[in-house]
């Protein structure tokens, strides 16, 4: 008796030390569609693709990436603010994950048919192919009335709207890293980190990037889209 007392003791203090074990979201929700808009352009993709948004209300993808209620609830706000495509939910700023989607918190088998869009199965299936293996790994798309709420914001507005598909660098002479902004619409920039990785320079990854950017924002995340 004693000794199932103790043990009884020790696994509540392990319980209670331990870090909390994630409630994982549902597959066929990470897979659906969100539905943003930013100034007058549409943006369509994956809820498991999107980091977080803000402005006019604040928004953060609480179901993969923070703990605040449980899974059912967070996917009712979710699909609320963003699962209409009928209504898109207005925003200033959108993260952008272009990363594999499947492992951590899904199987490759549980998400991956659930997609609707190509590019986010390749993705899921960890195949960075054709355009998407020019994409950086994450990118904000943002307005241009909340450019100054990103990291360095203020110095990129600083030199000017960028011409469309032509990026602008600007670089913290404390570090190695750049913010290369593009815009991909008149009322829309595209925002994310450059630097030189001793194959190419900041400025050849800022165009190269740029316009793998520009070309996917365009043809991929601005329709509606689904598959067999």
């Amino acid at each position: 008796m004693m000794q199932r007392v103790l043990a009884l003791i020790l696994a509540m203090i392990l319980a209670a030390c331990g870090p909390p074990i994630p409630e994982v979201p549902e597959a066929e929700f990470a897979a659906s569609d969100a539905h943003f808009l930013i100034g007058s352009e549409r943006v369509i993709l994956p809820f498991v693709a999107v980091r977080g948004a803000s402005g006019p209300k604040p928004y953060r993808n609480d179901a993969f990436h923070e703990k605040d209620g449980d899974d059912e609830s967070r996917t009712k706000r979710m699909r609320e603010a963003a699962g209409n495509p009928h209504s898109p939910m207005p925003i200033g700023m959108l993260e952008v994950s272009i990363r594999h989607y499947a492992g951590e918190m899904f199987r490759v088998e549980e998400l991956c048919p659930l997609l609707r869009r190509q590019w986010a199965k390749a993705l899921c299936r960890g195949e960075r192919v054709g355009i998407i293996a020019e994409l950086p790994q994450r990118f904000y798309l943002v307005g241009l009335r909340y450019l100054s709420q990103l990291e360095m914001g203020d110095q990129i507005a600083a030199t000017g709207k960028p011409p469309v598909g032509s990026p602008k660098l600007v670089c913290d002479r404390k570090s190695e890293f750049c913010k290369a902004a593009v815009a991909v619409s008149p009322d829309m920039l595209a925002v994310w980190t450059v630097w030189s990785n001793g194959r190419e320079g900041v400025e050849q990854m800022a165009e190269r990037q740029g316009s793998a950017i520009s070309k996917f924002v365009r043809d991929e995340l601005g329709k509606q889209e689904v598959s067999d």
